[in-house]
C-alpha cells in the first residue's frame, strides 16, 4: 500500500499536490506510522520506498508535508539509511542530522506510542 501511494503522490514538489490527494494523505500517514511500529518495518519501509526511483529531497518534503514529529522522522530516515538507493540514503542523513537534536530535545518518540 505505501509503495502505490508513494507512486501516486509527488513530494518532489510540493505544489502538485491537491485537495484531491487528501484521502492518499491521509492513508500514506497512517499506514508509515502502522509500518514503523512492525517488526520487520526496516525492510518494509525500505522496499516501499525502493519501488521506484525518488529524487532529491524526496524524503524531507514527505516528512514536512504529512507533518511528521521528529521522532518519526528519525525512524523513517533510519530504516532508509539502509536503501540501495542514494538519494535516498543521503536523504536520511539530511534527516538524521536535522531531527536527531530535535528528538533529544524533546522526547520526540512519544508520537509513534500514541
Amino acid at each position: 500500500i505505501i509503495s502505490t501511494l508513494l507512486d501516486d503522490l509527488d513530494f518532489s514538489d510540493l505544489r502538485t499536490i491537491s485537495n484531491k490527494d487528501d484521502q492518499k494523505l491521509i492513508m500514506l500517514h497512517d499506514e508509515i506510522l502502522l509500518a514503523l511500529k512492525k517488526s520487520n518495518y526496516l525492510l518494509q519501509i525500505c522496499q516501499s520506498f525502493e519501488s521506484n526511483q525518488r529524487p532529491k529531497d524526496y524524503l524531507i518534503n514527505l516528512c514536512k508535508f504529512l507533518k511528521f514529529p521528529a521522532g518519526v522522522c528519525v525512524s523513517l530516515a533510519y530504516s532508509l539509511l539502509q536503501s540501495q538507493y542514494r538519494m535516498l540514503s543521503s536523504d536520511a542523513i539530511k534527516i538524521l542530522q536535522l531531527k536527531i537534536p530535535e528528538v533529544i530535545n524533546t522526547n520526540g518518540f512519544s508520537e509513534m506510542n500514541d
